[in-house]
């Protein structure tokens, strides 16, 4: 089971992540500036996270298996759309319908992994997400990658040449570190009876504020505020880093 998980996150995530890689091709193709492109990986994220609550209800009644096999088959039909839009407006389509494809794939997942590796599940997310977790118990090691995020974002407007950008990117990635840790450590507080509802409905309301960012760093670049979009986000993880010391309190 974990395998197949691993296989299909591996699809959904390859994508979700290709769709902001081509936005310099999406500008110069459909024509349009970098708040517009932005608009299409928003797109992505905000039907991902609208689609958590409902696939979480999916989940509870029809069971994982289902829900899976559904979230794979949308997400593969989306990419008609994605790649073979002739105008922006298509493209955006393309992207909201991955996004509702691979929304329904997180609830599905996070239950999957929780009822199948009970003791372990902390392991078994750090696997799927490729992050090495050892478990819910190395919530103070979330609390530290959030505070190497700050640190990495932070230096981000400073960073100039291609090696300081090849020294830099491991440490801007191992803030995906917290993913796992968090993920199990959550799941494990929800009830059994409604498990891929809450979780999903949690889901929703993360990655729908998350959505906005694209939009967000899009406009500042359009006024050449790059620099000062870097900043902000150093400055919400920061935050988050806040709220991972409190549960480290909370767990004592």
């Amino acid at each position: 089971m974990l395998a197949v998980i691993a296989v299909g996150w591996l699809l959904i995530l390859g994508v979700r992540f290709l769709v902001p890689a081509l936005l310099p091709q999406v500008k110069s193709t459909f024509g349009v500036d970098n708040t517009t492109a932005g608009v299409a990986v928003t797109a992505v994220w905000a039907f991902y996270a609208l689609t958590q609550f409902p696939a979480g209800l999916i989940t509870d009644r029809v069971g994982e298996r289902v829900a899976l096999t559904v979230s794979l088959s949308v997400s593969a039909g989306s990419l008609v759309l994605l790649f073979g839009s002739p105008v922006f407006a298509l493209f955006v389509l393309g992207a909201a319908a991955f996004g509702i494809g691979s929304g329904m794939y997180g609830p599905a997942r996070g239950t999957s992994l929780s009822k199948g590796f009970p003791q372990y599940s902390g392991a078994a997310f750090g696997l799927i997400l490729a992050t090495g977790s050892l478990g819910s118990a190395a919530i103070p090691f979330a609390a530290g990658v959030a505070v190497v995020g700050v640190v990495t974002l932070v230096a981000v407007p400073l960073i100039d040449g291609r090696a300081m950008w090849m020294a830099m990117s491991p440490l801007l990635g191992a803030r995906m570190g917290i993913a796992p840790v968090a993920n199990s450590y959550v799941i494990e507080t929800l009830p059994d009876e409604a498990q891929g509802a809450s979780w999903g409905f949690l889901r929703m309301c993360f990655f729908l504020v998350g959505a906005t960012g694209s939009i967000f760093v899009g406009a500042m670049a359009d006024r050449n505020l790059f620099d000062e979009a870097f900043l902000v986000l150093a400055a919400l993880t920061a935050v988050t880093t806040v709220f991972f010391a409190l549960l480290i309190w909370n767990k004592r």
